[in-house]
């Protein structure tokens, strides 16, 4: 009875260090294509390009973006182009994830925020957004 316990227990313990071990191997594959996705964009623009430059290559590869305010606290509206999905926890329904492109301004404007096509790109990265949360 001893042995049948003990080998129920090891191939409790194999199976969860199995599953431990796909579940990182799969965490760096989707790091790794997100970081791919990445560097096909900082390949082809870099920062000082105008808002214009950025959203005819956005549309020109057949990505969706959409425009968002008070990402990181600028004057210009974030272009967001989503890259993929993680699991969210508990508290929110979804965790994408996007390719942001942040801008600067290139023009005051009266209420302080800016989505003019001579807008200034000063970032491309990988982000993550947690939505619709309690």
């Amino acid at each position: 009875m001893r042995r049948w316990g003990s080998a129920m227990l090891a191939v409790i313990v194999a199976a969860i260090a199995i599953w431990l071990g796909v579940h990182a191997l799969l965490k760096r594959a989707r790091a790794a294509a997100y970081e791919q996705e990445l560097r096909s964009y900082t390949d082809a623009l870099s920062p000082g390009t105008t808002r214009k430059r950025v959203e005819d290559e956005l549309r020109t590869r057949g990505a969706l973006y959409e425009r968002v305010y008070g990402f990181d606290r600028t004057n210009a509206y974030a272009d967001l182009v989503k890259i993929g999905s993680e699991s969210a926890p508990w508290y929110c329904n979804h965790n994408n994830i996007y390719i942001k492109f942040q801008f600067d301004a290139a023009e005051p404007i009266p209420d302080g925020t800016s989505d003019s096509d001579s807008d200034i790109l000063r970032s491309i990265e990988v982000t993550p957004w947690l939505q619709e949360c309690l």
